[in-house]
């Protein structure tokens, strides 16, 4: 019986060893990345004092160029939108750059109808691709705890934390630029061209009522900002062949305070051409450069120097 513990405490120490070296090593190829999303998500989290933060899915990290709202309103920015996520992730990126750095004002790209998804399955994917991170930022625990019921042990484990990260750990040491280019700001513009589509458009005026987990969270991003006097713009970019009359979400928003819903009703203008897409959801690049040309131009009109200026 002494020996077999005996066993076991030494297989548990070797564990613990061994999950130390590895993952001193995986986060040493952390902080020596090139570029790819882990280094956006380090960045975001740790180094980013830009003026305009831009957050979202897909749409959002595609279609904002920050390059072209610098050169326009004079203040810097970053593009921290990531594909394939959703509230719980930004969440945890609001806090991890708030707690260093509050911004000027803050963009978020959502869907017409957002408010009223639901949720259920997104906190794995979402919040669990900052488990590299859980150490070092107690701000973003409590996303990525909600996982599971374990994990917050888990994630003491480096192995655990990084278990589904290796392919994308290792690829920009491989393939540079795969997820944009530096020189872009966390713009990860998409190339190409649908085929021709003559189908008839999507029209989207609905009253569906809002998933109460979905609005919990959301208000919880958006208080995030504007407690600390960061004005939040909501930005529905187009997709191909949508024409958007209105929402339940849309009108919750409308209802927020310092909170700012810029005009989608313009999107007509890209959405009924398909050459600007890359397919139905996504701009390709040159619709995209237009289509923040555009909404640069509307923030303008929406007089976001004074908006700006009275949220300090």
């Amino acid at each position: 019986m002494f020996k077999l513990f005996y066993k076991l405490v030494i297989l548990f120490l070797a564990f613990i060893l061994v999950d130390f070296l590895l993952g001193f090593t995986l986060d040493s190829i952390i902080d020596k990345s090139p570029d790819g999303r882990y280094f956006k998500a380090q960045y975001s989290l740790e180094k980013s004092k830009e003026d305009i933060m831009i957050f979202g899915a897909s749409r959002a990290e595609c279609h904002i160029a920050p390059s072209i709202i610098e050169k326009s309103l004079k203040l810097s920015c970053w593009n921290a939108g990531r594909g394939n996520q959703t509230l719980p992730f930004w969440i945890s990126m609001a806090e991890g750059i708030l707690k260093r750095h509050t911004p000027k004002l803050a963009i978020l790209d959502i869907e017409a109808d957002y408010l009223s998804s639901g949720l259920s399955a997104s906190y794995e994917p979402s919040a669990g691709m900052l488990r590299p991170f859980y150490r070092e930022h107690k701000e973003i625990r409590p996303m990525i705890n909600k996982v599971s019921i374990f994990e917050q042990y888990f994630n003491y484990s480096k192995l655990y934390a990084y278990n589904s990260s290796y392919y994308y750990l290792l690829r920009p040491y491989l393939i540079k630029g795969l997820d944009g280019k530096l020189e872009d700001k966390g713009w990860k513009p998409v190339t190409g061209q649908m085929q021709p589509d003559n189908s008839t458009p999507t029209i989207i005026d609905t009253k569906r009522v809002l998933n109460k987990e979905t609005v919990k969270l959301f208000n919880e991003f958006i208080s995030s900002f504007t407690k600390k006097g960061c004005p939040v713009f909501i930005v529905v970019s187009p997709r191909f062949n949508e024409i958007i009359k209105n929402t339940s979400t849309l009108d919750y928003i409308r209802n927020m305070k310092n909170v700012y819903l810029v005009n989608f009703k313009d999107n007509i203008v890209f959405s009924k051409d398909y050459r600007n897409f890359r397919d139905e959801s996504h701009l390709n690049k040159e619709a995209a450069i237009k289509f923040t040309n555009v909404l640069v131009e509307k923030m303008i009109r929406m007089n976001i120097d004074s908006i700006v200026e009275q949220n300090k």
